[in-house]
């Protein structure tokens, strides 16, 4: 029992120095980041016109971030560790595409709506007593959304979709000077992109959305850097 109780505390006192160090708690964070959207747009007006059109794009702007998490670092330097975080969207609409359709000149604008919402699940290392690298997979929710605007008549129709999808992340944690609860860090996120589909769009007479069967299919990946500090408990 005695060499029980010794090797309990001798673990505490490990744990103890450990959280010391400044890379293992609870922690908030914010950031400042840059986000890239690749967009691929398909448009199909159906059986009776028989035009399809596809287009490529892209959608970049800055965003503002928040984050809460936790990291566990293991005896052996590895880290352990679960964030939840957002992003909020500084950028506005964007024209992406203005596909002639027969004889219909049209344009399509994007825009990120909303905030971001991210889990991610982390494993990493400590270099050193101040630095920690780390990768990261989990799941993003984002919502684009995409305005049709006919030339003819004055046609405009929004249709977008809140998605789910999986995302990596990599990135490095750093104290600052010889803090053991303020730090700073740097990572990169991608989000693997989504296709939906709009059926059932308005009937027109002039408009690519005069088919009955007409759709639109968009996908969206998403590239993200992000640079931001965090405070530990």
């Amino acid at each position: 029992m005695y060499k029980f109780n010794k090797s309990i505390f001798a673990f505490c006192l490990v744990l103890g120095s450990v959280n010391g160090k400044g890379l293992q708690g609870f922690y908030i964070g914010a950031d400042f980041g840059y986000s890239h959207s690749n967009i691929d747009l398909t448009l199909d007006d159906g059986r009776r016109s028989l035009i399809r059109v596809k287009t490529r794009n892209h959608l970049a702007s800055p965003n503002l971030g928040l984050s809460f998490g936790y990291d566990h670092l293991l005896q052996n330097s590895m880290i352990l560790g679960l964030e939840i975080f957002g992003d909020y969207n500084l950028g506005g609409k964007k024209e992406i595409a203005s596909p002639k359709l027969g004889c219909t000149y049209t344009k399509i604008e994007a825009e990120r709506k909303g905030p971001g919402l991210s889990i991610l699940a982390r494993i990493g290392t400590k270099i050193s007593q101040s630095t920690a690298l780390y990768a990261g997979i989990g799941f993003k929710s984002l919502k684009h959304t995409f305005i049709y605007q006919d030339a003819h008549e004055p046609t405009k129709y929004k249709f977008g979709k809140r998605r789910i999808s999986p995302m990596a992340q990599v990135g490095f944690q750093r104290l600052l000077g010889n803090s053991k609860q303020w730090g700073w860090g740097a990572s990169y996120s991608y989000v693997l992109g989504k296709k939906f589909t709009k059926t059932g769009l308005p009937h027109s007479k002039y408009t690519f959305m005069g088919d009955l069967d007409a759709t639109i299919s968009a996908k969206s990946s998403e590239h993200s850097v992000k640079v931001g500090t965090f405070y530990r408990f």
